[in-house]
């Protein structure tokens, strides 16, 4: 009940009603095609030729939604060649505002399980330096695994608690080019995928994830160089 009276005290009664309908639609399932690898238009034809019936998903160059699919995702057509990934058309949309470019140095702070440090690769041509950090080790390992089915070399992996990365690596000060963060969140925006949410989330744990990214804000931002972003 709170995360309706919340959504209705944030955009009224008739947003509310819309967005809580939009919850319960069942998700899109949107690709990511590597454009290291293989082209839109390319990786649409194999899927065709393979029976399967896929769109262009506006906004995202190289995305595409499958329409129709069938068995496991480890084995429809380009998987292990690497040359789509799954990544959900709103997070397709962030990472290009980071305005990357070959040869940059790179922080993906919060990265695992590596949708948005894959992206980074493959915007930067694979050519620069990536470092993904994230406190879970076994999470990292999903990091690694999907940079090597891609071909993105150019990821390098940190266990580390991004809050306090200053404090391990000093040399790390002024460093990088570009840092993206995609700090822990509630995740009450993906509930048509994680319907579970609604019912692991509380106020109180809110109002600790807020506190949570500003200190990953503060102790991140001394590693941007003066005219990083």
């Amino acid at each position: 009940l709170w995360v309706a009276k919340e959504l209705i005290s944030w955009r009224g009664d008739e947003d509310a009603s819309n967005i809580a309908m939009a919850f319960n639609q069942t998700p899109t399932c949107d690709l990511r095609v590597n454009r290291l690898r293989i082209s839109p238009d390319i990786m649409k034809k194999k899927f065709e030729a393979a029976g399967f019936e896929c769109i262009d998903i506006d906004d995202c160059p190289h995305g595409l939604q499958v329409t129709k699919g069938f068995g496991a995702l480890h084995e429809w057509p380009g998987f292990k060649e690497g040359f789509w990934c799954v990544q959900d058309r709103s997070a397709q949309w962030v990472t290009p505002h980071l305005g990357v470019s070959p040869g940059e140095r790179v922080l993906d702070a919060c990265s695992a399980p590596g949708g948005k440090t894959t992206h980074l690769a493959e915007l930067m041509g694979n050519c620069g330096e990536i470092w993904a950090v994230d406190r879970s080790k076994e999470r990292l390992q999903r990091v690694e695994a999907n940079a090597t089915r891609l071909g993105c070399t150019s990821i390098n992996t940190l266990t580390a608690d991004a809050s306090s990365l200053l404090n391990v690596l000093p040399e790390w000060k002024g460093s990088f080019h570009k840092i993206l963060l995609d700090a822990p969140c509630s995740g009450l925006g993906t509930l048509s995928r994680h319907p579970d949410a609604r019912w692991r989330i509380s106020p109180q744990k809110v109002i600790e994830l807020v506190e949570l990214q500003s200190k990953l804000l503060e102790g991140l931002l001394p590693l941007l160089g003066p005219k990083g972003s």
